[in-house]
């Protein structure tokens, strides 16, 4: 009896630590920093950074977006996942390129994405002046660096550039999509 006991106990304890007991829903102006812990982050409605604001994303976390929502960044977005810990952006409804709009970088902004993985993207959206499909856009001066990342299963662009951008893009692995950069 004590070892079913035990071994029961065991099992509820390691359900318990896999499984999050509740995902955080997210809209609207977002700041401060989302955690492994507290994830994960399921984005309801576009999400935006605000001008003069930090949003930062820590190793592990996890931001799930429901159809046609995406990510403004008009102020800095720093994703700071590890090679073992990697901050994973996904789609929330199905493993099909195209369900949510991706990242936008606005002039003005700034960030990093380091070690992340940038899945199902390209939900067509208005953007650079004109309808497009992208994972990551980045406009105006923004100068993002984008590193050691995965950015595959979009319906469209891997990268957007347009204006003056000058983003630094190094190390990511760029697959199963349209077109590399525009």
């Amino acid at each position: 009896m004590n070892i079913r006991r035990t071994a029961g106990l065991c099992i509820l304890l390691i359900v318990i630590a896999v499984v999050p007991l509740a995902a955080v829903e997210v809209r609207g102006n977002q700041q401060g920093t989302w955690t492994r812990a507290d994830g994960p982050y399921i984005v309801t409605g576009d999400i935006t950074v605000p001008a003069g604001q930090v949003l930062t994303i820590e190793a592990g976390t996890e931001v799930r977006f429901r159809d046609n929502t995406g990510v403004d960044v008009r102020g800095t977005l720093n994703v700071q996942g590890t090679s073992a810990a990697k901050v994973l952006f996904t789609s929330d409804s199905s493993n099909e390129p195209g369900n949510w709009k991706g990242i936008i970088f606005q002039s003005g902004s700034s960030g990093t994405i380091d070690h992340a993985r940038v899945l199902y993207t390209g939900a067509r959206h208005y953007v650079a002046g004109g309808w497009r499909n992208t994972a990551v856009a980045v406009l105006g001066d923004a100068a993002p660096v984008i590193s050691n990342s995965e950015i595959s299963w979009s319906s469209g662009d891997a990268f957007l550039l347009a204006e003056k951008a000058q983003p630094s893009i190094t190390n990511n692995a760029i697959a199963n999509l349209v077109w590399p950069v525009r």
